[in-house]
């Protein structure tokens, strides 16, 4: 199936999706499909993405929703090569970016134009690539993480403010491993002055790292282990009541519960044994304004929902009204906040893998849309927030296929938002 780039995904220009027409508007690549994705906003009406082409490969593109104005804004990578440009940042006026060049992968800068989108800094001047791994902002900096292939760990960290890159310094003595890190799981905290993030080195094991950008004030922050054995036993991390730091730990006994690391004082304490038969795995997690929301195990039940409330500090197992919920392959993908509530994916006996919302309470609990009828299930993915909104992909059955849908968090206001394409074959396959 050809994929094109639809007006639909980089329409903020309206204000409501429902009513806006959905249109099909340039074709990136003639020949093939162009599989545009990770969107991100550059001033008030422009847009920067990643695309295809059989002649560029993947480069950087650029769009403010018309035709005339979507077009490529450099060749990274010349010739057919692809640059696979990626992690975009918005940093002021412009957008911070990793991309593969000449040097090899490095961060670039680009404020959208031609003239003003260049390779920031060659920070791994060897054969090997930087590979940067952008944390978070403070007083206008970006900090990151990259290898420059020379120091003890070869992983030092840096900062940015879209002109030059400063090295702060290495943050361990030992090899590291960027792969669980980025600024999807880094937690910064304007109170403390302080980011957090995860990181695996052979030193420490897998650990939550804090810093204030200087390299004094970089360290482990909790260590629920000794020596290499690692406090962490997933990279998601979960900022709450800009208090506490919620993550999947695991301690000296090799057990693996939810734990929540108090940034006043610096310790981690068990919230729940929640499995004390072995290891509950919550995965994934999510905060709202009042609740922490995760999926534990536990040998009796298998994986369930769970939500952590902050006053009283109580778990609780949420079970939906009248239906028994499967979480089987449940992923951060289909766990998002929501207007204060969780809009998740889940499986029943009765309606097979659907979309599901809960308020934190079990009578809140319940199903959205039975969008392909019957025990088939939909199978939603990739929930985005828009405005108003939360758009999914899901299969409405064998006469609609894969589709683009939308929800406001009621049942009614659960609808396919357009069958792009008619009949049974699928309109998309990904949500920029």
């Amino acid at each position: 199936m050809k994929i094109l780039l639809k007006i639909l995904l980089i329409i903020s220009l309206s204000t409501n999706l429902v009513a806006q027409e959905i249109t099909f508007f340039k074709d990136l690549n003639p020949t093939s499909s162009s599989y545009p994705y990770q969107l991100v906003k550059l001033g008030s009406d422009k847009y920067l993405f990643s695309a295809y082409t059989d002649t560029e490969g993947r480069e950087l593109w650029i769009s403010d929703g018309t035709t005339g104005n979507t077009k490529l804004v450099l060749d990274i990578n010349p010739g057919t090569n692809s640059s696979s440009p990626g992690s975009f940042v918005a940093l002021g006026s412009k957008v911070v970016f990793s991309a593969e060049g000449t040097e090899g992968n490095e961060p670039y800068v680009t404020d959208g134009t031609l003239a003003g989108t260049s390779l920031l800094s060659v920070i791994n001047s060897g054969s090997s690539s930087s590979n940067p791994q952008f944390l978070f902002i403070k007083e206008s900096n970006l900090y990151f993480l990259a290898s420059d292939g020379v120091g003890p760990s070869t992983t030092q960290l840096y900062k940015t403010n879209g002109e030059d890159v400063t090295a702060i310094g290495y943050i361990t003595t030992s090899q590291d491993s960027l792969s669980y890190v980025d600024s999807k799981n880094a937690i910064y905290s304007s109170k403390k002055s302080t980011g957090y993030f995860p990181l695996s080195s052979t030193s420490d094991g897998f650990e939550i790292i804090k810093t204030d950008g200087t390299l004094t004030g970089t360290a482990v922050a909790t260590d629920l282990g000794t020596g290499v054995d690692s406090s962490l036993c997933d990279s998601s991390l979960v900022f709450y009541d800009e208090k506490y730091i919620f993550f999947c730990g695991t301690s000296s006994t090799g057990d693996s519960e939810l734990y929540k690391y108090y940034i006043e004082d610096g310790k981690s304490y068990l919230v729940e044994d929640i499995n004390i038969a072995g290891s509950s795995n919550p995965y994934p997690m999510v905060s709202t304004d009042d609740f922490v929301f995760f999926t534990a195990e536990r040998p009796s039940t298998g994986r369930q929902l769970y939500v952590y409330k902050g006053e009283s500090g109580s778990i609780k197992r949420l079970s939906g009204a009248g239906f028994n919920i499967n979480f089987t392959g449940i992923s951060q993908n289909n766990f998002i906040e929501f207007d204060n509530k969780l809009i998740f994916v889940a499986t029943t006996a009765e309606h097979g893998t659907e979309i599901f919302i809960t308020d934190g309470t079990s009578e809140g609990t319940k199903l959205l849309s039975d969008i392909n009828s019957g025990t088939g299930g939909s199978d939603p993915y990739n929930f985005t927030v828009y405005e108003d909104g939360v758009y999914f992909i899901a299969y409405g059955g064998a006469t609609v296929g894969y589709e683009l849908y939308r929800t406001d968090g009621t049942v009614s206001g659960t609808t396919i938002t357009k069958e792009l394409n008619q009949g049974s074959g699928d309109s998309l396959s990904n949500i920029l």
